[in-house]
């Protein structure tokens, strides 16, 4: 095998400091850059992700023409996969791999990932008929196929690769330490928002869009503070449905009530602050989020369109979005986690400790180029 390090574009398209770029910077931020780096191509139309940082450790912010404007993008792509000659050509972008895939395989890249990201609902109509008609080319150019969970490697790819065991699942890891609950965050945060200690505030992170179901957390909310007048809400994220969520808010008068802290590169600290976590995703593949909050010790409640594979602790739930938010209320007011330790010890003895799986990963990419050589 090759002395240098492994080269490894990361494909990501659009950047709006969502779970897909997180995950990947928390591999690059634990992954030993001494025998790999990353260039991480986004779009124009992009928020970069800590630039800075990715620079400081090896890598790159490569900055490509939206693949809407798909002459000028396979153009783009093509010159720079020529000129660089990566050992890793590494697709995030779900139902869209297999477009910097073919360029790849036609550029003479020996290894090509699909990587699943995420699954699909049928409430998103325009979105899931698009994602519809394109799952089938999701193999085109692939060699080599990884998901992030069992849901998401049946969606994209079909039962039959996962059974025959063709899918490589590589876990939504986070820094564990950087999660652990911590009581001065706590008050520190909870004072600095006004936040009275016997103040129930219910927390959601995530980008502002249909997939994330922000609507239907505002309505439970509203039901929620008629009998629990001492609630509080946060929303942590952007994207593009912020101000019509902000909107909807308003016109339940919850203005008052609801922070909407936007975009954080230090979402650990809500975390802290919050009592519960709240997540009513329309769909998801294994969202990073849900190892996040737990890692923190908070009582979760995910929708039933979140793989089951996301509860990591006993004390998650999982609801019905069809069940009625009254049934959303009353597991609110059962109370959250009394030890929030718990999280960080439990998550400690996982699969989701970012120390281990990025030296897996690691293995994965050396032995994948190496059978390639």
């Amino acid at each position: 095998m090759k002395s240098e390090k492994i080269r490894v574009a990361q494909m990501i398209g659009s950047v709006f400091e969502g779970g897909v770029e997180s995950c990947i910077m928390n591999y690059f931020s634990a992954i030993d850059t001494s025998k790999v780096t990353f260039d991480f191509y986004v779009d124009r139309a992009s928020k970069i992700i800590d630039q800075e940082k990715i620079e400081a450790l090896g890598g790159r912010v490569i900055v490509t023409p939206h693949y809407t404007h798909i002459f000028k993008y396979l153009k783009f792509i093509k010159a720079h996969f020529l000129a660089e000659k990566y050992d890793i050509v590494h697709a995030n972008m779900t139902s869209l791999n297999f477009i910097p895939l073919i360029v790849a395989k036609k550029c003479g890249i020996k290894v090509r990932i699909s990587h699943a990201h995420s699954t699909s609902n049928g409430k998103e109509k325009i979105h899931n008929l698009v994602k519809k008609i394109l799952r089938p080319f999701s193999k085109l150019g692939a060699t080599d196929l990884f998901a992030c969970s069992e849901k998401a490697a049946r969606w994209l790819y079909g039962a039959e690769p996962f059974k025959k065991g063709e899918v490589y699942i590589v876990n939504n890891a986070v820094d564990l330490s950087r999660f652990r609950f911590s009581i001065d965050t706590r008050n520190k945060v909870r004072k600095e928002l006004g936040i009275e200690e016997n103040t129930l505030l219910v927390g959601h992170i995530g980008r502002f869009c249909q997939q994330k179901n922000h609507k239907f957390l505002l309505d439970i909310f509203a039901l929620l503070k008629k009998t629990h007048k001492e609630s509080k809400l946060i929303l942590v994220g952007e994207g593009p449905l912020y101000e019509e969520t902000k909107a909807y808010a308003e016109g339940l008068g919850l203005l008052d009530d609801v922070f909407f802290v936007g975009s954080s590169k230090t979402p650990e600290v809500y975390y802290s602050a919050m009592d519960i976590f709240v997540l009513p995703s329309l769909y998801e593949g294994l969202p990073i989020v849900a190892v996040e909050a737990q890692a923190n010790g908070l009582k979760c409640i995910f929708s039933d369109e979140v793989t089951k594979e996301a509860k990591l602790l006993d004390s998650t739930e999982y609801l019905s979005l069809s069940e009625g938010k009254e049934k959303w209320v009353q597991e609110i007011l059962k109370g959250g986690v009394i030890d929030r330790d718990y999280g960080y010890s439990v998550l400690s003895e996982s699969k989701y400790s970012i120390e281990a799986e990025s030296k897996r990963l690691l293995e994965k990419y050396e032995e994948l180029v190496k059978s390639n050589e």
